[in-house]
């Protein structure tokens, strides 16, 4: 898979993420990360990361990793979590208008 298809994969799944997604969001006040661990983790994930991944500092505002979850915030309040047990490395961090969030990232059959 070349890097473009990869971006644009990261940026179409992020969009979804930062929306008001009914099946997959908490009723918190922010992005929560204990609900996200809650939930069950892949245990086919080959996965030789053992620390989170490096966001960049700007994010903090509406997201958090752990070693399997990347926690979003939602405009709604709520939180999604997005399953980057796969996920081996991240770079090309980026948002688009204030509400769409990519990043380019390589793992496991990436």
């Amino acid at each position: 898979m070349n890097a473009s298809y990869r971006m644009a994969t990261a940026i179409l799944a992020l969009a979804v993420s930062l929306g008001i997604s009914p099946a997959s969001a908490h009723e918190t006040t922010g992005s929560d990360l204990t609900a996200c661990d809650r939930l069950a983790v892949d245990e086919e994930a080959v996965l030789a990361r053992t620390e989170p991944l490096e966001l960049p500092a700007g994010w903090a505002q509406f997201s958090r990793s752990t070693v399997h979850w990347l926690a979003f915030a939602t405009e709604a309040g709520g939180t999604h979590c997005s399953d980057i047990g796969w996920v081996e490395h991240a770079r090309e961090f980026a948002q688009f208008q204030d509400r769409f969030a990519g990043f380019e990232w390589i793992g496991y059959e990436a």
